[in-house]
């Protein structure tokens, strides 16, 4: 079965003093499970996320050194999971709760994907509540196959994609306008080479009902789909790298003191660009 990686980006943080850390995931679910809930892998629940209709399990990983991933079907009554709600407090909760948390500066939502075929309407792969008005967002693919976000009926399209094809397609968003004075990209990945599509919208996203695999019960995607996360920190090209490789990103220090330390944790790391089997390319 051939993989796809599906990745939102758009955020940056800054590191305390003296220290190196991994870029900070505010939802993580691997999608290992076995059963009908699925565990959230920040916050430890293993209940919030829920299949509903008949989510299969136990489906060879899409994500590189992942335990499994699942299958979902757009066939009546379609499946997808009810992802739950982070709240504006931290806590991750069931369902969608009117007191949710908006990432309104820079983030990345990443999903591992395997795309069967393709809906008359297209296809959501990510999904949160209201995703037609503020702050509400679709991560999914349309009906002719290209890549696609929408922040509430504004709407960015990336490079399009095939079935049974590997591929990491990332959204980013950077206030500071890092890609060539535009603030957001969609960085699609096909096993070996980066096709990079940029635009300029301002928008947040809220992290309220979220859904994987539908919106509201609404034109489900037929395929597979592994480890989606979700971060608070624009994720860079060696960084999303690392995520191809199933390594954490690392954030770079701030200070001279930690330096040392990041350069040992980067030591055996090596960037697809160094291998021959998975060179590093970019297109725009």
């Amino acid at each position: 079965m051939a993989r796809t990686l599906t990745i939102l980006t758009m955020c940056a943080m800054v590191l305390a003093a003296g220290a190196v850390a991994q870029a900070a995931m505010v939802l993580h679910w691997k999608l290992d499970d076995t059963g009908t809930t699925f565990k959230e892998e920040v916050s430890g629940n293993t209940t919030n996320a829920v299949a509903v209709n008949t989510v299969t399990t136990g489906q060879p990983p899409l994500a590189l050194g992942g335990g499994s991933s699942i299958a979902l079907t757009e066939t009546s009554p379609g499946s997808y999971i009810d992802a739950g709600t982070l709240r504006s407090d931290g806590t991750y909760v069931a369902g969608s709760d009117a007191s949710y948390r908006v990432l309104s500066g820079n983030y990345t939502v990443v999903a591992w994907t395997n795309q069967d075929t393709y809906s008359r309407y297209g296809d959501h792969i990510v999904v949160s509540s209201d995703w037609n008005s503020s702050n509400g967002w679709m991560l999914g693919v349309r009906s002719d196959k290209r890549t696609l976000f929408d922040f509430g009926n504004t709407r960015m399209y990336g490079s399009s994609i095939s079935e049974d094809t590997d591929y990491l397609i990332a959204v980013l968003f950077d206030s500071a306008g890092p890609f060539g004075g535009l603030r957001n990209r969609i960085a699609v990945w096909d096993g070996s080479t980066w096709t990079n599509t940029d635009a300029d919208i301002n928008r947040g996203i809220r992290l309220q009902g979220l859904e994987i695999g539908s919106f509201g019960g609404d034109r489900q995607m037929t395929g597979n789909v592994d480890d989606v996360r979700i971060y608070d920190h624009t994720l860079s090209l060696d960084e999303l790298d690392a995520l191809v490789r199933q390594q954490e990103p690392l954030l770079e220090p701030t200070t001279l003191a930690s330096w040392s330390s990041y350069r040992s944790l980067l030591k055996d790391r090596v960037s697809p660009m160094e291998s021959p089997s998975s060179p590093r390319s970019t297109s725009v």
